[in-house]
Formats: C-alpha cells, structure tokens, sequence
C-alpha cells in the first residue's frame, strides 16, 4: 500500500513538472529538461513580455502543485523508511553481528 500511495505521489510530481515545462515551451523536450533549463525558459518567458495574468495564475498554481507534492513525497518516505528501519533494525541485531552490520 505504502508503495502505491508513493508511485501516485511521484505520478503527480511528474505531472506538475511537465505542466511547468509545456508553460515554458518545452513541452516537446519529454524527459530531457532539467531544473535549470525550465528556470531559464520562465525567466525569460517573464521578462521578454508582459505575461497574461490568467498563464501567470496557473503557473502559480502549478507551483503550489508542485511545492504540495514534494512536501507530500517528503513526508511519505520519511515515515515509510522510518516504519522499515523500526521492523529492520531489530531483525539485524538480532541475526547479525556488530562486525557483520
């Protein structure tokens, strides 16, 4: 279930990204944009004109999106490998050695 849960969080990262990238028209650049060339494309989106108020807003929106996930995806596995290490770590102390671990 955990990992369901996690491969949907990650589904909605993908999905603001490309939401990102399609606004700073690189949408066609499927799965080779970083970060930076994203940042740069919306930099210069935004300075070269005045952006339409309503492509702002759902910019914005995307990036609460965006910003909402990775909070989402944060927490999520951090109780995930917190509940592993709370099983794991036990099972280890008691089947291997302190050399072995």
């Amino acid at each position: 279930l955990d990992h369901e849960h996690e491969a949907e969080l990650f589904v909605e990262v993908d999905a603001c990204l490309r939401d990102l990238r399609e606004h700073a028209g690189l949408a066609g650049d499927e799965g080779g944009v970083d970060g930076e060339k994203v940042h740069d494309a919306m930099e210069a989106k935004c300075s070269n004109r005045r952006m339409d108020p309503k492509t702002r807003a759902a910019i914005m929106e995307v990036e609460r999106r965006l910003q909402a996930a990775c909070v989402a995806v944060k927490v999520c596995l951090e109780t995930h490998v917190a509940r592993e290490e709370a099983e794991l770590w036990p099972l280890f102390e008691k089947h291997f050695t302190s050399a072995e671990q």
